[in-house]
């Protein structure tokens, strides 16, 4: 992520529904031998997390369920100046946003009634 300066990545995302819950993943690692690196990581101007790593032998999944306010947000990883060398910096990969799965309220309510159902039917039999 850094090349010769601690740099910022973002992306405007398009086409969003408001109050719809999306799941964000990305994977991060640092590169060894350039000292404390650090990233933060914000979706529609909200702080999610803050990646730190000197030494990394792995990647670092981080997973969100995050909720859209507007049409449109700014996801955004930034590299900051912790010590560490920007030469070498920050990896980040597999960056996603995918619409959460949410039951529809007529599911719900059919749900609902089976376990009231049955719920109904064990205190009879008792």
């Amino acid at each position: 992520m850094n090349a010769n300066t601690f740099d910022t990545l973002t992306q405007t995302i398009s086409g969003l529904s408001v109050g719809a819950t999306y799941t964000l993943t990305w994977a991060y690692d640092g590169r060894s031998g350039y000292g404390q690196q650090q990233m933060n990581v914000s979706f529609g101007g909200a702080p999610l997390e803050s990646d730190f790593t000197s030494v990394s032998t792995q990647w670092t999944v981080s997973t969100y369920r995050v909720v859209a306010s507007a049409a449109s947000e700014v996801l955004s990883f930034a590299g900051l100046n912790v010590g560490g060398s920007a030469s070498g910096g920050d990896e980040l990969t597999n960056v996603s946003l995918m619409a959460s799965a949410v039951p529809e309220p007529a599911s719900l309510a059919l749900l609902g009634f089976g376990v009231f159902g049955a719920t109904m039917r064990r205190r009879k039999r008792a």
